[in-house]
């Protein structure tokens, strides 16, 4: 599969533009801009982080009249696990990680700055990029570079189909190996599969627990993907493990916007995390269903947290499961 990931590589209407970059710790923005008003982002848009003569996109697409539109790529963002912190807070620094940068974990197209058509979300093991860099002034375009990542075969955790920022139609979450996991109707609000939750289809569509879209392991993937789970203090428990018992809170739209947790000791150290994740994910949830309505609900979810020896022999620190 090849992907093309252009700077400046011509208008995106016949609107005379003019070209723009800037730079903050590392990372690089290419665009364009209306001639007649700077402050209009419009054309191609790239951004990139540099480091030692090496490049990893971050993403790239376009802008209309300031907004979004048009198709829409965006790649897995690497950190420094050395990387300093502040007041006791952990201070992020991009780094370029060969197995795990210039990755693409989502593609989609926007319309007037909302998704808006089938939306690509991938897991980070496919199989290995490579990024090519190209000058493309040399190539007859008018000023930057051209980009392109080489990534043959893309595994899809979930697609569905997006109107005005607003799910509908059916959107199925895959595994690693192509297996379906879970299917659900956004249009008629029905969930039609769940192949961990309910093995067995019965009364789905009157009868559900609240669930996250894609299903547990999906729900796994994405909450290790998070930077800021991987705190300065160490949160390994003094006894062989401990249950974190962590609530999120879904009203009847499937949107969270709170969570809870069990065990004071470890509230304040998780608060990033949570928070973190359910800003990301505020519409991956899906109500409870009961007698065919759906119904404010909580979804809770046991984190098993191992102590340091623990984790080594089982090479595993922590794993989760919903109740």
């Amino acid at each position: 599969m090849n992907i093309c990931c252009l700077g400046f590589l011509g208008p995106l209407q016949t609107q005379e533009l003019q070209n723009r970059s800037s730079y903050s710790n590392g990372v690089i923005e290419e665009f364009q801009i209306l001639a007649s008003d700077k402050e209009i982002k419009h054309g191609s848009y790239v951004k990139y982080f540099s480091l030692a003569g090496k490049m990893a996109i971050l993403e790239n697409g376009y802008f209309r009249n300031n907004k979004k539109h048009g198709m829409w790529e965006y790649y897995n963002q690497t950190y420094d696990d050395t990387r300093a912190t502040l007041n006791g807070l952990v201070v992020p620094t991009y780094t370029i990680d060969d197995s795990r940068s210039n990755k693409l974990i989502s593609k989609g197209n926007y319309q007037q700055g909302k998704r808006h058509g089938i939306w690509f979300y991938y897991y980070l093991d496919s199989i290995p990029s490579v990024l090519v860099r190209s000058d493309a002034r040399a190539e007859g375009a008018s000023s930057g570079q051209t980009f392109e990542i080489l990534q043959p075969e893309l595994q899809a955790y979930l697609i569905g189909q997006f109107q005005k920022d607003k799910r509908i139609g059916t959107w199925v979450s895959f595994s690693a190996d192509g297996e379906v996991l879970q299917t659900y109707d956004y249009s008629n609000h029905k969930l039609i599969k769940d192949s961990i939750a309910y093995p067995e289809l019965i009364h789905l569509a009157t009868h559900h627990k609240p669930l996250f879209l894609g299903g547990e392991s999906i729900f796994k993937f994405l909450f290790s993907q998070l930077d800021s789970w991987k705190f300065t203090e160490l949160l390994y428990p003094k006894e062989d493990s401990i249950v974190l018992t962590l609530v999120f809170l879904i009203d009847t739209l499937g949107h969270c916007s709170h969570w809870e947790i069990n065990h004071p000791k470890y509230e304040k150290r998780l608060q990033k995390c949570l928070d973190e994740f359910i800003s990301i994910y505020p519409d991956y949830w899906i109500p409870a269903v009961e007698n065919g309505q759906k119904i404010q609900s909580k979804l809770s979810v046991d984190w098993i947290i191992y102590s340091k020896k623990y984790a080594r022999k089982k090479m595993l620190a922590w794993r989760i499961q919903f109740q």
